[in-house]
């Protein structure tokens, strides 16, 4: 769809740019909770049987696809430009970037495809470069070429340039592709200098002087790299002389919207092939930044709220877009499945004291205005003393509207910012240390969801600096796929944050792993090219774990830590290492309370027939041989909250495992024997769920406890004397219960 409508001048503009369970039987028998297939080893969570038409929902809502697209061209190869130290060295030491962060790259790939880029095209002196791989049939296909010319600037417009006067938000014009996702991206990236001439740098267009030689390069950053685009600057033209795909909407002679989209699309294989998309990817490809979508349907945000963050975010120089769902497609002048930029805020009060908050929305059509309340001209702004925020009337695409209709009729916002700010209080944090990790799901390390931490596992370590003032640290991670097809070449991927709260290292290394929630809980499997998380976590060792939904699916990814400070000791878990896993316990909730566990021991041993394996309470003769763990609780005036997780090695080779505390009265040496067992077996305290004793077929065993002060033993066991497994047992509480550990193995 071509721009119309009236057009701004620069000068028309000025005012713009100054703005701005468990059995208590004695002789139990072991419980097999009902689990469907999908369950993941170690964690309780479950995902429907019906994941893959649930994501190809999500594909179709979200405007993408279904059919496969086919392979765009490859663009030629030639040696990289620049950068190329980046993946060359395992060193983690973090070099500085051009636009403030630090970053650290190490390649953990083992089949990896290379990293292209283009060298500029030789031409000959006098001669005008013409990209044969990209023709004006193969750049646009399909009907959507019919009565188009390719043609070079100075062929249809009589004073071409690539700029006219700087760049703002106002010259973005969207023309006949569907581009309205990048184009609101590229609106918000022109008023950003910096930004800007990372994506067109100072040399990328040599027309008007002696060195023309008819190309136009830009740079992208994908998967981790700023790939050099190369083009020829024929651009398609309808009607003799007007362009058919984006423009400058305030100077026809202004050639760099035009010539950007074009690389875009070359990028990825043909103009059709960038028809629709997130936002959020857009950004992606011109900053390398990160990228958090709020769908205000998955994620209810008080209205106040959603306003200052976004108020923040563009404080802090985050860029921020909307889109409009199909169903308010033409209602109240919007455009349905359709990207917009949002690029101001306020508050201000009406004459009987109402305050109202109003969000400033720009189409990157340049033109086609929401026409409800707080629009240009509306009766609205006659209550308002004049001055109080600029109105113009005019339709150049930008409007003001109350944040009640914008959270009606708009679905989701995109915050983009080269770095996070953790805090969503506006100001620039400190997360400028950018840890790059390249890996890959592939044979058996693409385990999927149902066996999700035998996925590739990196480990990290988290210092002190940067700690806030309840002793956390702030850090965000982003996974992105490595996509052929922008559309239809990805899978539903997340990132998964592990702290480690065991770590035993011997020839083969055993792990506990408990895994972090995250800040908002709502890390859920997605089928976009990147996904970001925040987490605030204690200084210590930590590992992450990204995983797509399905096993087998064979990808490269690219796991971006952001941190304050330079993480350390970062490498690949061993894939022959021992994994166990529980869900991670912070406080316990009790009455209505919430008691912390601020204390954590993790204690690795085995169980062998024959040493400590003395099965379960009905093998008397051998029962008080398993492993036993003496602890004492404080006498601190209050109940002491104790959770135990007795977890086993996530094998093919699930067995029941019980716990069961028994009172120590220091009448008997250590450890316990039968008889001092059975004679105290019926006074054993119960656990918060009012059971004596669990006994569970399960990964991950946890029994939660309140208790008074006073001496205790923890006696955990299999079923049979004659049944081995590897195991460990944390223990969380409060206090320090100095725990001492009895045949452990």
């Amino acid at each position: 769809m071509g721009c119309g409508g009236s057009t701004p001048t620069r000068e028309d503009r000025a005012g713009y740019n100054n703005q701005n369970g468990g059995y208590t039987d004695p002789y139990p028998d072991p419980y097999y909770p009902e689990q469907n297939d999908n369950v993941h080893k170690g964690l309780t969570e479950y995902i429907p049987d019906s994941a893959v038409e649930y994501v190809d929902d999500i594909l179709n809502e979200r405007g993408y696809e279904d059919e496969r697209a086919p392979i765009p061209k490859p663009q030629p190869r030639h040696p990289k430009i620049d950068e190329t130290d980046k993946l060359k060295s395992d060193s983690v030491d973090y070099k500085p970037t051009t636009v403030g962060t630090y970053e650290a790259y190490r390649d953990f790939r083992h089949s990896g495809e290379p990293f292209d880029d283009e060298d500029r095209p030789s031409v000959a002196p006098g001669e005008l470069w013409v990209d044969e791989g990209f023709t004006l049939y193969e750049a646009i296909k399909g009907p959507d070429s019919e009565g188009l010319e390719w043609k070079r600037p100075f062929e249809f417009c009589e004073s071409p340039v690539l700029y006219s006067d700087g760049t703002t938000r106002f010259d973005i014009g969207q023309g006949s592709a569907g581009t309205c996702w990048f184009l609101s991206m590229v609106a918000s990236v022109s008023e950003k200098t910096e930004l800007l001439k990372r994506v067109i740098p100072h040399d990328s267009y040599r027309f008007n002087t002696d060195r023309y030689d008819g190309i136009f390069y830009a740079k992208f950053w994908r998967f981790g790299q700023w790939d050099n685009v190369f083009i020829d600057d024929f651009l398609p033209v309808i009607y003799g002389d007007q362009l058919w795909g984006a423009k400058s909407a305030t100077d026809k002679n202004e050639m760099w919207v035009a010539l950007l989209e074009k690389s875009f699309a070359r990028l990825f294989g043909a103009y059709n092939e960038v028809y629709g998309g997130q936002p959020g990817d857009a950004y992606l490809a011109l900053t390398g930044g990160v990228v958090e979508r709020i769908d205000f349907d998955e994620k209810k945000i008080r209205p106040e709220k959603l306003f200052q963050r976004v108020k923040n975010s563009l404080q802090s120089r985050s860029l921020v877009s909307c889109v409009v769902p199909e169903e308010y497609d033409e209602v109240m002048g919007l455009i349905g499945g359709h990207a917009y930029s949002l690029n101001g805020t306020a508050m201000v009060q009406t004459g009987n004291g109402e305050n109202v908050r109003l969000v400033r929305v720009r189409n990157p059509w340049g033109h086609t205005e929401w026409n409800g309340a707080w629009s240009d001209g509306s009766a609205e702004w006659q209550q308002l003393p004049p001055g109080t925020v600029e109105n113009p009337v005019k339709d150049d695409g930008e409007f003001w509207m109350a944040l009640e209709d914008f959270l009606q009729y708009f679905s989701q916002l995109t915050i983009c910012s080269i770095t996070p700010d953790i805090d969503c209080d506006g100001s620039a944090d400190c997360l400028s240390h950018v840890m790059c990790i390249y890996g890959e799901w592939k044979g058996e390390t693409a385990a999927g969801f149902p066996d999700r931490v035998n996925n590739p596992r990196y480990i990290f370590t988290v210092g002190n600096e940067g700690m806030t003032g309840d002793g956390m640290i702030p850090i965000v991670i982003q996974v992105i796929q490595r996509t052929v097809h922008r559309k239809a070449d990805r899978f539903s991927i997340r990132c998964d944050l592990y702290q480690v709260s065991g770590e035993k290292l011997a020839s083969v290394p055993s792990y506990v792993l408990e895994m972090e929630g995250g800040d908002d809980e709502t890390n859920v499997y997605s089928p976009e090219i990147q996904t970001t998380h925040r987490h605030h976590v204690k200084p210590g060792k930590y590992a992450v774990i990204p995983s797509c939904i399905e096993p087998g699916q064979e990808k490269e990814f690219l796991v971006r830590i952001f941190s304050v400070s330079p993480l350390q000791d970062v490498r690949e878990m061993s894939r022959s290492a021992v994994i166990m896993s529980c869900e991670q316990e912070k406080v316990l909730q009790y009455n209505g309370q919430e008691l912390t566990l601020d204390r954590c021991r993790t204690i690795f041993g085995e169980w062998r027939q024959g040493m400590n394996a003395g099965g379960q309470v009905s093998n008397r003769e051998t029962f008080s041989t398993n492993p036993q763990f003496y602890f004492t609780v404080p006498n601190s005036g209050e109940l002491e909250p104790v959770v135990f997780h007795v977890m086993q090695e996530q094998d093919d080779n699930k067995s029941p495992v019980g716990l069961r505390l028994f009172p120590y009265n220091g009448s008997v040496s250590l450890p316990l024997d039968v008889d001092y067992m059975y004679n105290v077996y019926e006074s054993s305290p119960q656990n918060i769920d009012g059971q004596q004793g669990k006994f569970v077929v399960t990964w991950d065993l946890d029994v939660k406890y309140v208790l008074p002060a006073g001496e205790y033993i923890a006696l955990i066991h299999m079923d049979k004397p004659t049944d081995e497994a590897k195991y460990a047992l944390t223990i969380k509480s409060k206090h320090d219960l100095n725990i001492t550990a009895y045949q452990a193995g």
